[in-house]
């Protein structure tokens, strides 16, 4: 068994690597996107298999299971920049289903610049499905996404619309192409007696004076008459109440205590910071400075936000000390996160409100602030307590949220590791989660969307424990029925050889642990060779998930059929999804 190019570019297209290893983190700052880390396209080419490259990418666009759909976008880019003109035609043709969405647009232009051979330019084809991306829309459309996503990836449509010489045959157009050029003023000499135009230069003029009005009061109300968005707000309305004096800071990294300290490895260590008393003479009001922050603004933005944007802004909203006491905005998040109306079109996995939620009870930790000189210094000021009302709504949401999982029909095996590590340990790329945590969320969503699902515990003596759970357990309480589980060593194997013993016929073995695990006689990839062999199943599937550690090495890298996840984050249970369906 082999790992075709086709697997290798399915894998790419959902989490931005060829291999079967999953790891989290921002694709985007992490090198994931360079011509090296994509050879399955040559590959494909080679085989005369070229335009089935693009197919493959539209589909996984279409099934909609990518955990980083910016790998769909680089994938298209480059294939956009082959030497193979059908399928840079291909390539091109698909732009306007891939790129939708205004950030995907401005990715495939920052990719595609990326990959651009310095000689031959971007082409007439580039210029050509750039031009149909913006004039497909109306002239309030247009006007719309200019004003609301000014500049993604080091582009602005100013340079896009510049650099591929755009020009349109409908007033209306015109009239937004000449303010993002040349600006408001111009457009309205130019077009302020074309009825045609009127409609957007109104528009556009709400925009610019709700940009440029300084009482939030009547910004207020300009944003709820016009219906504008979180991304035409100015950042003088929401930024952060406390920002930090740069020149105090200063004084503070001279001070006799930070030297004393910064010489000392501790300085990066959490113990240091358990201590307060130690830094209450450089730590005080006066080392920050106050800035005015629009409850108005955030009090009506609140209700037209979607709710993903919602539990997404929700440390913002914390660190801008607005969710305490009584104050309305309070409420208007609580009502938002319980609307079940708004929850079916949410596309919210329980995994990310579980993130959202473990992030906001953290809000007060003591991490050190990184200055932009590279300097490690103190701790900021606690903020407020998470508001009760705020957490239990995060929680039933939680538990509304599993309502939208859908099943995948595929029989699984469950294993979780139950020694103390996972409850008092972290995850990686995820600290506010604790390992059981993630683990536990993982077999609920399972056992909740699925008929068929086996759940074991790695107890004592070497032994495999059923655990019980069904559709109505909550996430603590599932917890707490772990929690009374002697724990044992972890076998990774262990699982295999049980459903093989008991005849226990699966389609997806998923292995839950830390990062410390017992080697067995027999290695996992032989274990479930052995088992597809006994049991006729072929196409057993196997994951491993190592919470704790940043790389696993436990999948045979020829077997399509097996998939390392090292850390957490909230595509975890969509990657394994994914996974479990065939989409890579």
């Amino acid at each position: 068994m082999t790992t075709s190019p086709e697997t290798r570019l399915k894998r790419f297209l959902h989490y931005g690597r060829e291999t079967g290893l999953y790891q989290p983190g921002n694709r985007l700052l992490q090198d994931y996107y360079v011509r090296d880390n994509l050879g399955a396209i040559n590959t494909l080419v080679s085989e005369g298999k070229a335009t089935e490259t693009v197919s493959h990418i539209v589909k996984a666009f279409s099934d909609g299971y990518s955990a980083h759909p910016e790998s769909l976008v680089f994938a298209l880019a480059m294939c956009a920049r082959t030497d193979n003109q059908a399928l840079q035609q291909a390539a091109y043709n698909a732009v306007k289903t891939v790129c939708k969405a205004p950030r995907f647009l401005f990715l495939f232009v920052m990719f595609n610049d990326k990959l651009a051979d310095p000689v031959s330019g971007r082409g007439h084809g580039w210029r050509r499905v750039v031009n149909e991306w913006y004039l497909q829309k109306t002239p309030l459309e247009l006007a719309e996404l200019v004003t609301r996503y000014r500049k993604r990836c080091g582009w602005s449509h100013k340079d896009i619309f510049k650099s591929s010489h755009i020009k349109s045959a409908d007033v209306g157009q015109q009239a937004v192409i000449k303010y993002v050029v040349r600006g408001l003023k111009e457009a309205k000499e130019q077009f302020s007696e074309r009825p045609e135009a009127q409609q957007v230069l109104a528009y556009l003029q709400n925009v610019e004076d709700f940009k440029h009005c300084e009482d939030e009061q009547h910004a207020a109300r300009l944003l709820e008459i016009h219906s504008l968005s979180l991304e035409h707000i100015p950042s003088h309305f929401i930024k952060s109440k406390e920002v930090v004096n740069l020149s105090l800071f200063q004084e503070v990294i001279n001070s006799p205590l930070y030297q004393e300290h910064s010489k000392s490895q501790e300085v990066i260590n959490p113990p240091l910071y358990q201590d307060h008393s130690k830094f209450q003479e450089v730590i005080n009001p006066p080392l920050y400075q106050e800035h005015g922050i629009s409850q108005e603004i955030w009090n009506a933005i609140i209700p037209f936000l979607s709710l993903p944007d919602l539990v997404g802004n929700l440390k913002r909203l914390a660190r801008l000390r607005l969710l305490k006491g009584n104050q309305p905005i309070v409420s208007k998040v609580v009502d938002a996160l319980n609307n079940q109306a708004t929850l079916a079109d949410a596309n919210l996995h329980p995994a990310q409100v579980l993130l959202a939620l473990r992030n906001y009870e953290n809000m007060n930790k003591n991490i050190p602030l990184v200055l932009p000189t590279g300097h490690i210094v103190l701790p900021l000021p606690s903020l407020p307590q998470p508001h009760v009302k705020v957490v239990h709504a995060l929680n039933h949401l939680l538990t509304s949220s599993f309502k939208l999982l859908v099943p995948t029909g595929m029989r699984y095996l469950v294993a979780v590791d139950v020694r103390s590590q996972m409850v008092h340990g972290k995850c990686w790329q995820c600290s506010n989660v604790t390992p059981a945590q993630a683990a536990i969320l993982q077999a609920l969503c399972l056992v909740k969307a699925e008929r068929d699902v086996t759940v074991l515990a790695f107890g004592a003596d070497e032994v495999l424990i059923p655990v019980t759970l069904d559709r109505e357990i909550t996430l603590q309480q599932a917890q707490d029925r772990f929690k009374e589980i002697p724990n044992g060593p972890v076998d990774l194997t262990q699982p295999i050889l049980w459903a093989k013993k008991n005849r226990k016929p699966v389609d997806v073995f998923v292995v839950l642990t830390d990062n410390q695990v017992k080697p067995g006689k027999v290695k996992p990839a032989v274990a479930i060779q052995q088992y597809r062999s006994a049991l006729h199943l072929p196409n057993t599937k196997f994951v491993t998930c190592a919470l704790s550690c940043s790389q696993i090495v436990v999948a045979n890298p020829n077997d399509p059929l097996m998939l390392d996840i090292a850390g957490y984050d909230g595509h975890v249970p969509r990657i394994i999804e994914a996974f479990s369906r065939g989409a890579f």
